[in-house]
């Protein structure tokens, strides 16, 4: 007969192949998927690497002429690239980091960039949701779905095949956002410093939430901030020496105005809803005048920052921060860091980092946030509107069809603000509760008194 011991040895074992082998062929499946592209016409990184040979040999890379040029020699003129939707406007900070690409040939950095990209994003979901105590006491099973849908995610597949940097970002907040080992201190630096450098609009403000994680390590917080900024100087001054830099700043700015009117459009309706997930898009489907998209989106923004900063400054000093506080704070600013400025669809794997929250919430009793929260997240999974073509119903005219179609063009947007709100929601009743629970303790100890009196 065998010992316990043994038997319980041998159980943890097929639990572990189990779980290897399903994430073995979801990975199997992602590159099946998207690896034709990936390797081939990588559109979104193609770019990124025309810039990085530009910057390294002295031509403009936010120049259109002179990147064509060096895409063409680099792979040749059977592949064109449609440069009124891949504009040059990524920051200087991304070329520069990606300069050691300037040194390889275009298979060997789209073939190195591919897998790069997948490797990150499959170690930041497995690293949270596998083997981080984030989650706590959460089942395997339920963390070993959430990797598994994450693998599957319709839009990250289609941004691996794009080669955009948003995987490689994701994939490290997800580790360095919800790591708190002591021994990893230095990693987890250096991973926030590379997702800064490469999208510092989506990685910033979760990283300061990161950096001042800690109330008692405020100090801690401002001095990594401080190296962050040298760094960003240091790679800033240095797009001032190759003198194809000179124009950068003119040329970028060109390249705003001119994607603003195409595919950066806050009142474009000629493409899903998947395309846009900033707010702008929302009063930009009513009105397109610039002045009064930014002020309406200003003013929303605001409220939006204000209400956060509000109750992550009460969250923070609560004994709620530990457990869950940390994780809805976590959760609602990676969902408010999409509404300020111009993010694609690609940015969307930033809402990873909300679904820990909502699945210890589900482990307990749910509130009624975490209930909406839920739906919210799929819609915004599964690309509703690419199977529901709500801007060509059958039988529909006038006001119905009005909202249907604005439904079809902005729902992703509407959807980010829904969960925004929710989100804030959960965060000011997480404070209510705690005061319900301080009042609580306080009524019993006085009873306990008023008893000990008596007796």
């Amino acid at each position: 007969m065998s010992s316990p011991h043994h038997a319980g040895w041998t159980s943890k074992l097929t639990v572990g192949c189990v779980v290897v082998l399903a994430l073995a062929l979801a990975v199997a499946d992602a590159i099946r998927q998207s690896h034709v592209k990936g390797v081939q016409n990588p559109n979104d990184f193609v770019t990124l690497y025309a810039g990085s040979i530009c910057t390294a040999h002295a031509c403009n890379p936010y120049s259109v002429r002179d990147l064509d040029k060096v895409l063409v020699k680099a792979r040749g003129s059977a592949i064109k690239q449609d440069w009124s939707d891949q504009l040059p406007i990524y920051p200087p900070t991304t070329l520069i980091l990606l300069l050691p690409l300037s040194l390889l040939s275009y298979k060997s950095a789209t073939i190195f960039w591919y897998s790069l990209s997948l490797a990150t994003y499959v170690f930041g979901l497995c690293w949270l949701y596998l083997f981080s105590s984030a989650l706590g006491e959460t089942r395997l099973i339920v963390r070993l779905g959430v990797v598994l849908l994450g693998l599957h995610f319709p839009k990250m597949l289609q941004c691996l095949g794009f080669g955009n940097p948003s995987l490689i970002v994701t994939g490290l907040l997800l580790f360095c956002v919800f790591d708190a080992a002591e021994s990893r201190r230095i990693p987890r630096l250096i991973c926030i410093a590379i997702a800064c450098l490469l999208k510092p609009p989506l990685a910033l403000p979760l990283v300061a939430l990161v950096l001042f994680k800690d109330p008692k390590r405020t100090r801690d917080g401002w001095i990594a901030v401080a190296l962050l900024v040298l760094i960003f100087l240091g790679i800033g001054s240095y797009t001032f020496f190759p003198p194809g830099m000179a124009h950068w700043r003119l040329d970028l700015s060109q390249n705003l105005a001119l994607g603003e009117h195409g595919g950066m459009n806050p009142s474009l309706r000629g493409t899903p809803s998947n395309t846009l997930l900033n707010i702008a898009t929302v009063p930009g489907y009513f009105v397109i005048n610039p002045f009064s998209i930014g002020l309406i989106s200003f003013a929303v923004v605001a409220a939006f920052a204000t209400l956060y900063l509000t109750a992550l400054n009460r969250l923070r000093k609560s004994v709620l921060w530990k457990t869950q506080g940390y994780l809805l704070a976590v959760a609602t600013l990676a969902v408010l860091t999409l509404l300020p400025v111009y993010h694609r669809f690609c940015d969307i794997g930033v809402l990873l980092l909300a679904v820990p929250w909502v699945v210890q919430e589900f482990s307990k009793r749910p509130k009624w946030q975490a209930i909406l929260s839920a739906p919210v997240l799929a819609l915004l999974y599964f690309s509703w509107e690419r199977r529901i073509h709500l801007d060509q119903p059958a039988g529909t005219q006038g006001i119905r069809l009005n909202v249907l179609r604005f439904l079809y063009y902005r729902g992703d947007a509407l959807l980010v603000v829904l969960l925004a709100c929710a989100l804030l929601s959960a965060m000011y009743s997480s404070r209510g509760q705690k005061v319900c629970e301080a009042w609580q303790g306080r009524s019993q100890k006085i009873r306990r008194k008023l008893a000990g009196r008596e007796s």
